[in-house]
C-alpha cells in the first residue's frame, strides 16, 4: 500500500513586494525609521546576490564591461601570482607585501569598530603603538574613509588568505553589535536579508513554491500561507510589473477584477499558481486564504457575503448552513478556486474572535475547512497606535471577576502577546465563553455576527446557537515559539507548567465543573504565568480539532528532546489508540485518542520556509526531523496528521 502524501504544513512563498516599507516603525525611533525603507533594504541585498550569483550563473551580466574588466585584471593577477610563487627569492617579499597590505586593513577596520565600540584602554595603547611604528617607517597610510572602504573590501576579494582574520575581527564585533541593536531591529534585518536573497532569484511566488517543495521527496506537497500586511500600520505596498501582467490573463475573471492593493495580486497569483498545478497527477500545493476584519469590514459584501440554506436530515429535520453568496471574494477563492484552508495573523492588531471573523468560522466549522493561525512572538506586528480600550480583554474577567481583565502592555511588541496568546482560542470553542463573545459583539448590522449564529433563521424569536463551532479546527503555528518551549522545561514551581507532567491525559484543566461556568482566577493565573507550550498542548488535548505545527521551532535543537517526548505514545496504548476516550470528536475523519495518543496525533510537520532559512535549508530540516523521530512518528506528523488536518481536500 503506498504511503500517504508528505506534507510541508507551512511554508511562505510571497515575495519583497507584499511587504509593507515601513517594518521598521516602532523598531527604530521616529523619523529614523523612514531611512530603512524597505524597498531600498531589500534592493541592496538583491544587488549583492545578483552579483554574486550573476557572475557564476547570468549570460547577461558575463556581457557587461566591469565584469569583462574585473575577470581580467583577476586573470592578470593569478598570472603574477603563480609566476611569483613559481620563483623563491620573489615569494617572500611578495607575501611580505600581501601581508602588509592585509595588515593595513585590518587596522582600518579595527580603528572603525574602535570609533563606534570604544575599546579599552589597555587594547588602544597596545593598537596605537603598532599604528605608530607603521606610520614612522611610511608603511600607514591615512585615507579617507571612503577609500579606507574600498581598501578593506579590495583585500576581501582580492587576497583570500586575509579573509580568515578580517572575518574574526567582524564575528568578534557581532556580540557587540547585538548589544547595541535591539533583538527586533537584528530579527528585522535577517528578514530583509532572506526577501532580497529569495526576490534575486524568483520574482514570483511560484518559482519560490517550487524551490520548497522540490527539497522534499517527490510527490509531496506544500502549505502556501500569505500575508496580508496592508493594516498594520507600516505603509502601503504595491504590485510588481510581472504581477500586473499576469492580472491581464484574467482581466474578465473574478479573480481578476477590483484588484486595489497589493494582498488581491498576491492571491491572484496563488490562484494562478494553482491553476496551473491541477493537470499534474498529485496536487502539491494547498494555499490558504488570508483573513483580516478590517480588510472584510472595509470591503464588505464584495469580500465577504453569505445566506442562509437550509436542508433536511435523515430525520426530517431542518439543517440550517452558511452558503456563500457567488462573487464575493471568499466565495471565489474558497468555493471556485478550491483553496485549502484560512489563515490569520492576529499579531497585526485583531483578536481571533473578532466579529467580523465570526460568520466565516461557522462557514469553515460545517465545511472542515481548517484554520492556520500564527501563535508565536515575532517580528511582525501591528505598528500602529495601541487604542484605549485594546488596554481590556473583550471577553476574560480580572481576578475580581466583576471587571474586565487589564492588558499591561504599552509597546507594540509586547502588545503582540495579547492579540496572539493561545487562551483567546477558548473564546470560540468553549461554549459559556463563546456566549461572552457573542454579547460583546457590538456591530451585528456591518458584520452579522449574531445573525450567523441562531438556530432557527426563520422563528420569531431565534436562540442562538453557542456550540456551533464545536468541529472548528485550527492549528496555532509554530506551537507558540521556542522560548516557551524552554520555559516550560525551565519551570518547576509554576503549578501550572506541571499539569502535563501529572496529568498527561488530561493537561490544565480551563473550567470548573460546577455549572462548566469558568474560573476567573484560573483565567488570569493561566494567562500571566502559565507557559504556551501547557496551554496549547491542554487544549489540544481538551478539544478535538486544535492543532500546533512545528514550524520555525524545529530549527532549534535545545527543543529536539521535548519534540521527541511529546510524541510519545500513552502508556497502556496499542498502535497509537488508548481506551476511555474523552471529548471524542464526531467529525468524519478524524481519530478518537486521548491524552498523549490525542496530543501525538495533533502536531503537523511544517517548516516556516522561507523565514526560516537564515538557519537551515528546508531539506536539512526534514532530514533532522526524520533521523530525530524515526520512521514511524514522521509519517505521523507529515503524512498521517496533515491528511486529517486538511481532510476536506483529501476527502474530494
Amino acid at each position: 500500500m503506498p504511503k500517504k502524501q508528505l506534507v510541508n504544513c507551512h511554508a511562505h512563498v510571497f515575495t519583497g513586494n507584499f511587504v509593507p516599507p515601513f517594518l521598521a516603525k516602532t523598531i527604530v525611533p521616529w523619523p529614523f525609521y523612514y531611512l530603512i525603507y524597505t524597498p531600498m533594504v531589500v534592493g541592496l541585498v538583491k544587488l549583492f546576490f545578483k552579483i554574486k550569483h550573476g557572475i557564476r550563473y547570468s549570460d547577461k551580466i558575463h556581457r557587461l564591461w566591469i565584469v569583462r574588466l574585473w575577470k581580467f585584471l583577476k586573470k592578470v593577477f593569478l598570472k603574477v601570482k603563480f609566476w611569483v610563487l613559481g620563483h623563491y627569492l620573489v615569494r617572500i617579499p611578495f607575501r611580505l607585501v600581501v601581508f602588509w597590505i592585509s595588515a593595513i586593513a585590518v587596522i582600518y577596520l579595527v580603528e572603525f569598530v574602535a570609533l563606534i565600540l570604544k575599546v579599552d584602554e589597555f587594547a588602544n595603547k597596545y593598537f596605537m603603538l603598532i599604528k605608530n611604528w607603521l606610520q614612522e617607517h611610511y608603511l600607514y597610510f591615512d585615507l579617507e574613509i571612503f577609500f579606507r572602504i574600498i581598501w578593506i573590501v579590495a583585500v576581501l576579494l582580492i587576497i583570500k588568505s586575509s579573509r580568515k582574520p578580517i572575518l574574526f575581527v567582524l564575528k568578534g564585533v557581532f556580540p557587540a553589535i547585538k548589544k547595541v541593536f535591539s533583538s527586533s531591529f537584528l530579527d528585522l534585518m535577517q528578514r530583509y536579508y532572506l526577501l532580497g536573497r529569495f526576490a534575486t532569484t524568483y520574482k514570483t511566488q511560484r518559482k519560490i513554491a517550487e524551490r520548497a517543495v522540490n527539497q522534499l521527496p517527490k510527490d509531496s506537497g506544500l502549505v502556501i500561507l500569505p500575508m496580508d500586511m496592508e493594516f498594520m500600520h507600516a505603509g502601503k505596498t504595491s504590485a510588481s510589473k510581472d504581477q500586473r501582467k499576469l492580472a491581464q490573463e484574467y482581466q474578465d475573471q473574478p479573480m481578476g477584477k477590483d484588484l486595489n492593493d497589493s494582498y488581491k495580486y498576491q492571491m491572484l497569483e496563488l490562484w494562478d499558481l494553482v491553476g496551473k498545478d491541477v493537470a499534474k497527477d498529485t496536487k502539491r500545493y494547498y494555499p490558504f486564504l488570508f483573513l483580516d476584519p478590517r480588510r472584510i469590514k472595509e470591503e464588505k459584501e464584495k469580500f465577504f457575503d453569505w445566506e442562509w440554506d437550509c436542508n433536511e436530515d435523515e430525520n426530517g429535520q431542518k439543517k440550517w448552513r452558511i452558503k456563500l453568496k457567488k462573487g464575493c471574494f471568499v466565495h471565489t477563492y474558497m468555493e471556485d478556486c478550491r483553496f485549502s484552508g484560512f489563515k490569520i495573523y492576529p499579531a497585526l492588531g485583531y483578536h481571533c474572535f473578532d466579529e467580523y471573523l465570526l460568520p466565516i468560522w461557522r462557514y469553515a466549522a460545517e465545511n472542515q475547512i481548517p484554520i492556520m493561525a500564527h501563535c508565536i512572538m515575532g517580528t511582525i506586528y501591528y505598528r500602529g497606535t495601541i487604542k484605549a480600550d485594546w488596554h481590556y480583554h473583550p471577553v476574560f474577567l480580572d481576578y475580581d471577576e466583576e471587571s474586565p481583565k487589564v492588558l499591561p502592555e504599552t509597546k507594540n511588541v509586547d502588545f503582540q502577546w495579547n492579540f496572539t496568546h493561545p487562551l483567546n482560542y477558548l473564546c470560540l470553542l468553549h461554549p459559556y465563553l463563546f456566549k461572552r463573545t457573542l454579547d460583546a459583539v457590538k456591530e451585528n448590522k456591518n458584520s452579522r455576527a449574531l445573525d450567523a449564529f441562531v438556530k432557527d433563521p426563520e422563528s420569531e424569536s431565534p436562540e442562538l446557537d453557542y456550540a456551533a463551532l464545536k468541529d472548528l479546527k485550527i492549528c496555532l503555528a509554530h506551537y507558540g515559539g521556542e522560548e516557551e518551549w524552554i520555559r516550560y522545561m525551565e519551570q518547576d514551581r509554576e503549578k501550572y507548567s506541571q499539569r502535563l507532567m501529572k496529568e498527561p491525559s488530561e493537561g490544565i484543566k480551563f473550567i470548573i465543573k460546577q455549572n462548566e461556568e469558568i474560573s476567573w482566577y484560573k483565567i488570569n493565573e493561566v494567562w500571566d504565568d502559565a507557559d504556551w507550550y501547557s496551554i496549547i498542548s491542554s487544549l489540544m488535548i481538551r478539544y478535538p480539532n486544535v492543532y500546533a505545527d512545528l514550524s520555525y521551532i524545529l530549527s532549534k535543537e535545545s527543543v529536539h528532546p521535548l519534540i521527541k517526548y511529546t510524541l510519545e505514545k500513552s502508556e497502556g496504548s496499542e498502535n497509537g489508540q488508548a481506551s476511555n476516550p474523552i471529548g471524542n470528536s464526531t467529525q468524519k475523519g478524524t481519530p478518537v485518542l486521548t491524552g498523549k495518543d490525542k496530543l501525538r496525533s495533533r502536531v503537523l510537520f511544517g517548516t516556516d520556509f522561507y523565514v526560516v532559512r537564515n538557519h537551515k535549508s528546508d531539506k536539512n530540516l526534514f532530514v533532522d526531523m526524520k533521523t530525530l523521530l524515526g520512521e514511524e512518528d514522521f509519517d505521523l506528523i507529515a503524512r498521517e496528521n496533515p491528511k486529517h488536518y486538511l481532510h476536506r481536500l483529501f476527502s474530494n
